[in-house]
Order: structure tokens, then C-alpha cells, then sequence
């Protein structure tokens, strides 16, 4: 699968990377990481992946109808902030 999304990018980043995580939450070996992107809505925000984090990293991931967006600003401390979705179908 995430062979298949890289094709489809337009753009080149030399800093990021598309992996299929798979059964797992995050890929804690590597982390932490600056940004974390989620495409995936699940039901809550998963703490695992706002522990991958770097302090003043970013992740946005979509939660049930709201997409999320949580700042890190300490190793216990981070702001969650949430915007509704609407989703439109021709």
C-alpha cells in the first residue's frame, strides 16, 4: 500500500517518508518524529503516537467526524485541537 501512495505524490520531500505501519501504532523503533500524518480514522486519539513525537513535533489525524491536530510542547504536555469534517460526494 504504500508503495502504491508514493507513486501517486506529486511532489518530492527528501525528509519524508510513507510506511505502512501495519498492525502496529506508529513505528516507535524510529521515533520520534517532527510531523506525524494519520489518513486512517480510528475511534480516539492514540497516546502511542503522541509519545513518537518529538517536543514541538505536529500530528494531525482524523478521529470519528473531526480531524485532530496536537501540538507537543513537553514530554507530558500536549495541546489537542479539533475542526468538524464535512465530507461532500458528487
Amino acid at each position: 500500500m504504500a508503495e502504491k501512495i508514493s507513486l501517486n505524490i506529486k511532489y518530492s520531500f527528501s525528509r519524508a517518508e510513507i510506511k505502512n505501519a501495519g498492525e502496529k501504532i506508529g513505528l516507535r523503533e524510529e521515533a520520534p518524529f517532527d510531523k506525524i500524518l494519520v489518513s486512517a480514522a480510528g475511534e480516539a486519539i492514540p497516546q502511542k503516537l503522541i509519545d513518537q513525537l518529538k517536543v514541538e513535533g505536529r500530528m494531525v489525524i482524523p478521529v470519528q467526524n473531526s480531524v485532530w491536530q496536537i501540538d507537543k510542547f513537553s514530554k507530558s504536555e500536549a495541546e489537542k485541537r479539533s475542526s468538524p469534517v464535512l465530507f461532500l460526494c458528487p
